[in-house]
This record gives C-alpha cells, sequence and structure tokens, in this order.
C-alpha cells in the first residue's frame, strides 16, 4: 500500500464508512484523484472535466488522462494547464468580449475522442 494512502487511513482512523467533510480530510490532489477512480469506476460516455488535475504533478495528470483514452471515455476538459492538449483534439478559446476560438490541436495521430463523441450522437454520420 502507498505511503500517502497509508496517511489517508490514518487521518481517518481506518473507518471510511463514518460520515466525515472529506474537503477537510483529503488535500485537493487526493480529491482529484477520488473524481477520476469514480469515473472509472463508472465508465461514463461523456465526462466533463473541470480543473480535474489542477493540483496534480504532469506525471500523474498523463496517467489519469491515458486511462480515460483507454477506457474508451470521451471527455471535455476546463483547465489552465498547457499540458493538457496534449490529451485533447480540439481547443475553445472562451474571450473576454464574449467571442469564442475552435481550433485543431495538431499532433498525434489516432481516433479523436471528440470525434468520436460526435458520432456517437449522430451515428448514422459514419464520419
Amino acid at each position: 500500500m502507498s505511503e500517502s494512502l497509508n496517511e489517508v487511513i490514518d487521518r481517518v482512523g481506518g473507518d471510511f464508512n463514518r460520515i466525515e467533510d472529506w474537503t477537510n480530510v483529503l488535500s485537493l490532489g487526493e480529491q482529484q484523484r477520488v473524481s477520476f477512480a469514480r469515473i472509472f469506476l463508472h465508465r461514463p460516455v461523456l465526462a466533463f472535466l473541470d480543473e480535474s488535475t489542477s493540483s496534480l504533478d504532469e506525471q500523474n495528470e498523463r496517467l489519469l488522462y491515458q486511462n480515460l483514452r483507454e477506457l474508451g471515455i470521451s471527455f471535455v476538459s476546463v483547465g489552465h494547464n498547457s499540458s493538457l492538449k496534449e490529451f485533447h483534439d480540439y481547443l475553445l478559446v472562451l474571450n473576454n468580449d464574449g467571442t469564442v476560438e475552435l481550433s485543431e490541436i495538431p499532433k498525434r495521430t489516432g481516433s479523436s475522442a471528440f470525434k468520436h463523441f460526435l458520432n456517437l450522437l449522430n451515428p448514422k454520420s459514419g464520419k
């Protein structure tokens, strides 16, 4: 068992069934990892992620996003870390003047999670 998990067990006296304000027990990074664990368990078609890795290092961020892709979970992220671009196919910028910019992020080969999601919405298109 990892050292950090042992620390969490100690913080709650080994009782994960008790009613607790977990925001006061778990660090923000731990809370973010628990949120991803919930996504992995429920395996939704689409996950909306709002600053979901802002308190994690890039290695943990990469691991979590790679797991999303491996499980075939499409996702939309809101974030400020430029490292997030690696895991996305499109970038939507909301400007202060109310305009928006949508651009494709040039990079790796492989399927587009966004295109996969659009195909789920309109399976007859086949595109």
